[in-house]
């Protein structure tokens, strides 16, 4: 455990690893450090891939002795932030944009852009059930209850007079770094 825990460069992460591994597993926690540190930073939709890849991986080892020829066909788009979804997938399943086993889906024909990024992808699989093998597949998805959470905290937020701030194709934590540094330079 010390060694999964010492992955972690900060030393606030170090702090809370003890009681994260021993709520969610030593995979998890791998899986999300080596996720923040390909993503640059802690971000909660890439977090939140590298769960989600994790989950579908123990669902598809339920289903078949194995499961070949993995791809992935993520909602998330390719613009930040819930494009970071995408860097938790490659992480926690192997599969990888430049291999072409993570497909970004296209809303159109014309091949836009996904108009309705969203954070769920579908699992396309080759399962070996016995000595029977068959295509397959699983998706995946944020719950409703939890992506219908956010306009009700602006709300809140709003209604009590405290300062909020968000910036289209930006991720929290990257405003809060830079509100941060200006405060610092501020004087603050």
């Amino acid at each position: 455990m010390e060694n999964i825990i010492k992955i972690a460069a900060d030393p606030a992460i170090e702090a809370m690893a003890e009681r994260t591994i021993a709520r969610w597993g030593k995979e998890e926690w791998r899986a999300v450090i080596l996720t923040n540190e390909i993503h640059g930073h802690i971000g909660i939709y890439s977090t939140i891939g590298a769960k989600m890849g994790i989950y579908a991986l123990e669902l598809l080892s339920r289903l078949c002795n194995k499961a070949e020829e993995l791809k992935i066909l993520s909602f998330a788009g390719s613009r930040p932030p819930v494009s970071c979804f995408n860097d938790g997938l490659q992480i926690s399943t192997g599969a990888t944009l430049g291999h072409g086993a993570i497909e970004i889906a296209k809303s159109s024909a014309e091949s836009r852009e996904c108009a309705d990024a969203r954070v769920e992808a579908i699992f396309r699989f080759r399962a070996i059930c016995g000595t029977e093998a068959k295509e397959m597949q699983l998706r995946v998805w944020l719950k409703e209850e939890l992506r219908q959470q956010m306009p009700v905290l602006k709300e809140v937020l709003d209604a009590l007079n405290i300062p909020r701030y968000e910036l289209a194709g930006w991720e929290a934590d990257d405003l809060i770094g830079t509100i941060s540094r200006k405060c610092e330079a501020a004087g603050w």
